[in-house]
């Protein structure tokens, strides 16, 4: 796979920076029947997750496409990951520092793959870091544990997760493919909450037109944020209504 780091234009660059968000919110809004919000914690691990993204960013600049590495960037932004995990490491059990090490280690550590011709291995497994790992995180920092039954409602996210990182690498994606997955991430979303909310579980289709159909005013980064915008709108009737 022949991929290129994305140039991000200035007016992208506010919807690129909420994308750590779409790690986040689905798994604090499922922690809520079982803890209120956390928020110096759930502010941190937001910290962390965009830092990481940030220097994602700086080392896919250096090691794909050639540009200076900015020194100055990364060690003050792993300064900044440095102080969050001494923050979960006092605040919380030994697991939650390991598996963010963890998450640390993959995005930033991602582009060596490049050189074995492992691209696509490291595709797949920075979204399931992104859309699993960062989710049951943020649901544990919430309630001090984590349930099991969370991770299915974990799965429809790895499908816009996966356009957006492959958005992130490569500019082009075949429409037909583009389409599959969004309506796969839909169908999914649909079917692990029709037991639950039964036809309000169609609400879901709400954003369906703008993701679904081209329009070149919406990114995939932005299709991505609208979809889990509306996935938190069916997760809050399922739970709280």
């Amino acid at each position: 796979m022949n991929l290129k780091i994305l140039k991000l234009p200035p007016q992208q660059l506010f919807w690129f920076a909420t994308l750590p968000i779409l790690y986040l919110t689905t798994g604090i809004v499922l922690s809520l029947p079982y803890s209120t919000i956390h928020f110096l914690s759930t502010a941190l691990l937001y910290l962390f997750a965009l830092s990481n993204l940030l220097i994602e960013m700086a080392l896919g600049d250096a090691f794909i496409n050639n540009m200076p590495l900015r020194k100055k960037q990364i060690l003050f932004q792993e300064f900044v990951i440095l102080v969050c995990l001494l923050y979960f490491i006092l605040q919380y059990a030994f697991y939650t520092p390991i598996l963010l090490i963890c998450y640390s280690l993959m995005v930033q550590g991602k582009y060596i793959f490049k050189f074995y011709d492992l691209d696509s291995f490291a595709l797949a497994l920075t979204v399931l870091f992104k859309a699993i790992l960062l989710n049951a995180v943020g649901f544990y920092l919430q309630a001090n544990f984590i349930s099991i039954n969370s991770f299915q409602h974990f799965l429809p996210l790895l499908f816009p997760l996966l356009i957006v990182e492959i958005y992130t690498w490569n500019r082009t994606l075949r429409k037909v493919i583009e389409a599959v997955c969004w309506s796969l991430g839909y169908l999914l979303a649909i079917l692990l909450q029709w037991p639950i909310t039964n036809w309000f579980s169609l609400l879901m289709l709400l954003s369906a037109p703008l993701v679904l159909l081209p329009n070149e005013r919406l990114s995939p980064i932005k299709k991505a944020i609208i979809f889990n915008l509306n996935y938190l709108i069916i997760l809050v009737v399922a739970y709280f209504m």
